[in-house]
């Protein structure tokens, strides 16, 4: 066996480097693509775990509900159920902090005397406890909690001050203490400001609602009696969407995003690792058909056809596995720089940290180099199987591959691409059909439909273009045209692969710039108003954004030049398993400059239904992916 190896497999790779080298990339790019994005997920996946860790500390059971928060209060109420140890509120929201590396940091709202209770300190259990006088300062409101790199970054030191944005203007806050986060919290709380629970909710603009309520438990007690008795305690008083239970490490409609978004970087994955299996399974092809003789010679000494076989699937497996090996360390390349661009845009979007380091473990390191050698044998497994199965005389006297002069044009081959063809054009009319995933079933579906057409539309295309490449490139090009006219089958694979690679960047670019003109148009026709005023300029944005005091649109509508001043407010909130933005207006001003489009009357009469404040407008996009009608009841 090793000598057949040897005879046909070494040699000719040694003779045909470039070519073998070209199909080792191929695979390398496609196990980096696949190695990276699973990379990258993971890496948003430990940092919203350690962003909610580091924030409750490790709290035996978290009371949060799907609407605006709930109310600071309910922790008094919580601490008498049987069974709990201690209740503390917390407040979460990003918040501008001038000398901040990136402009901002995590506010952290808690009750000290409630945190001192649950047995932690205000950041996480592997936080340094700030002094006495830093607790007082920080129940007073005038003074908060640093961490150690913020501090730095501002050049704020223990006992100093340091000034954030509030709604009525800046506010001045001494430096209560500086928090050394230690261990694995480092990277999830590494810009954290921890005021009192009043302070945040005045900087934020919540009013008396908590984002969550961390409660601790006493020794042995059983959480989900617990957590039963806390939502009997707090009985009619519940929020819509109540939940009691332990700490979550992702927000469900955050999972369902990076649900998305994994599933279409997954897709780029599976594109690649494609078009490494088409270019495969063309190199074993044309580098069976040009050893047909040396196959043949090998046959007549006593070859048999399953050593024939495994010979070339083994050439196959040796060009996969290299690839997938300098695939591992490309893809530690593509996910560092994914980190830089879409994983910390993710977790700025989401959590309350850093994303983490982007890391290949050796078991995800072994997958993917399992995967290429699979991938690369499935490529080469039919080329293997037809060198093996020819006749030992018809090899020797290389006579024409068994597939030229075979019609490209069958009834099989007319009826498949027809029904994948037609089974495409349907998904593509119903959108809706199967959720999500229709749109990658008909793209996949078109993809067959050009495999299996590809050969025909070659062979055609070859002969149509035969007098123009001799024209333009002499007997090369003659001879080009002639090799496709013979092999369309053999060129179908490589042909779809360019196609492959073309479709995914026409349809990114697409994509991203239907996105772009649409929301340009959108802004131009819908939102109202010349001049924007807000505390930073990132106003719908996640983060870095303080909410203004109200009173200030009268002072701005007696400017000169004015006409018209709405007051805005918007927040998220979470809704049947999704993420709403809710959009506030002060209507009796926005009348007056409006250039909404809506449908369901006229406008004037619609916005008068929003003033009373027993109506609102929903968007499009929620009456298509929700089924809302005009007319319905939302909750």
């Amino acid at each position: 066996m090793s000598v057949l190896f040897r005879a046909l497999v070494v040699r000719w790779i040694l003779r045909h480097r470039l070519r073998s080298a070209l199909a080792v990339i191929a695979v390398a790019l496609g196990v980096a693509a696949f190695l990276a994005t699973a990379a990258v997920g993971n890496s948003v996946e430990r940092t919203a775990t350690a962003a909610v860790t580091a924030i409750s500390g490790g709290a035996d059971l978290g009371v949060e509900a799907d609407v605006a928060g709930v109310p600071a209060a309910w922790a008094k109420d919580i601490r008498e159920v049987p069974g709990v140890a201690g209740a503390a509120p917390i407040v979460l929201g990003w918040i501008n902090v001038r000398g901040a590396t990136k402009g901002r940091a995590l506010l952290v709202g808690v009750d000290p005397l409630a945190e001192s209770a649950m047995r932690r300190t205000a950041v996480a259990r592997e936080a340094a406890a700030p002094s006495a006088a830093g607790v007082v300062s920080l129940s007073m409101g005038t003074g908060a909690l640093l961490s150690r790199r913020l501090a730095d970054e501002i050049g704020a030191k223990d006992g100093g001050s340091f000034a954030v944005p509030g709604p009525s203007g800046q506010v001045t806050l001494g430096v209560a203490g500086v928090v050394d986060v230690k261990g694995s919290m480092a990277a999830a709380a590494d810009r954290v400001i921890v005021a009192s629970i009043p302070l945040a909710q005045r900087l934020l603009g919540r009013g008396a609602a908590a984002d969550r309520i961390d409660v601790d438990l006493v020794p042995g007690a059983d959480r989900d009696a617990a957590a039963l008795a806390i939502v009997a305690r707090i009985g009619d008083r519940a929020p819509p969407r109540l939940y009691v239970g332990a700490p979550r490490a992702v927000d469900p409609t955050v999972g369902d995003v990076l649900g998305v978004v994994t599933v279409a970087l997954r897709i780029g994955a599976v594109v690649a690792l494609m078009i490494g299996m088409f270019l495969i399974h063309h190199t074993v092809s044309v580098g069976v058909a040009e050893r047909r003789r040396d196959v043949g010679v090998l046959r007549a000494l006593g070859a048999t056809q399953s050593q024939v076989r495994r010979v070339f699937a083994g050439e196959a497996v040796l060009l996969g596995v290299v690839g997938s090996t300098l695939g591992v360390g490309l893809a530690l390349v593509l996910a560092a720089g994914a980190l830089r661009s879409f994983a910390g845009s993710i977790s700025t979007a989401y959590f309350a940290s850093e994303p983490a380091p982007a890391e290949i473990s050796w078991p995800l390191a072994l997958s993917g180099i399992a995967i290429g050698a699979v991938v690369a044998l499935a490529a080469a497994w039919i080329p293997a199987a037809r060198a093996a199965s020819e006749a030992p005389n018809d090899a020797i006297r290389r006579g024409p591959d068994d597939s030229v002069g075979r019609p490209v044009l069958s009834t099989l081959r007319v009826t498949l691409t027809t029904t994948f063809a037609a089974a495409s054009i349907v998904l593509v009319v119903v959108p809706d059909a199967l959720g999500r995933w229709t749109g990658y079933l008909a793209a996949m579906l078109a993809l067959l439909a050009y495999l299996v057409a590809a050969p025909a539309i070659l062979a055609l295309g070859a002969r149509l273009l035969a007098p123009l490449l001799a024209r333009w490139f002499g007997v090369p090009g003659r001879l080009a045209a002639d090799q496709l006219a013979r092999h369309p089958v053999r060129a179908a694979l490589p042909a779809a692969a360019l196609a492959l690679g073309l479709a995914l960047v026409v349809e990114t670019a697409g994509t991203m710039t239907t996105l772009s003109e649409s929301t340009a148009e959108w802004m131009d026709e819908q939102v109202a108003g010349d001049l924007f005023v807000s505390s930073s300029r990132a106003v719908m944005g996640a983060g870095g954004h303080t909410p203004l005091d109200a009173s200030l649109a009268a002072d701005l509508l007696a400017t000169p030049g004015v006409a018209h001043v709405t007051g805005v407010r918007f927040r998220h909130l979470a809704w049947r398993d999704t993420k709403l933005m809710i959009l506030a207006l002060d209507i009796g001003q926005y009348r007056g400059m409006a250039k909404l489009k809506v449908t369901g009357g006229p406008r004037d009469e619609l916005l008068a239904a929003l003033e009373t404040g027993l109506a609102c407008f929903v968007s499009e996009n929620l009456i298509h992916l929700h089924g809302v009608g005009i007319g319905d009841v939302l909750e």
